[in-house]
């Protein structure tokens, strides 16, 4: 299980989906893009998709 990432106050819902405050910290978006990365499905060359 993933910890809670710590800079969760700089992440916004809006209407096409969630992003980071674009005033947050650089530590904050770096965090954001790489637990990002680790939960967007990746499909292999076989079709099988698996999440990281």
């Amino acid at each position: 299980m993933l910890d809670a990432p710590k800079g969760l106050e700089y992440w916004k819902e809006g209407k096409n989906g969630d992003y980071i405050d674009p005033k947050a910290p650089e530590w904050a978006k770096k965090e954001y893009l790489e637990y990002m990365k680790l939960m967007t499905p990746k499909t292999d060359k076989d079709g099988t998709t698996k999440l990281y």
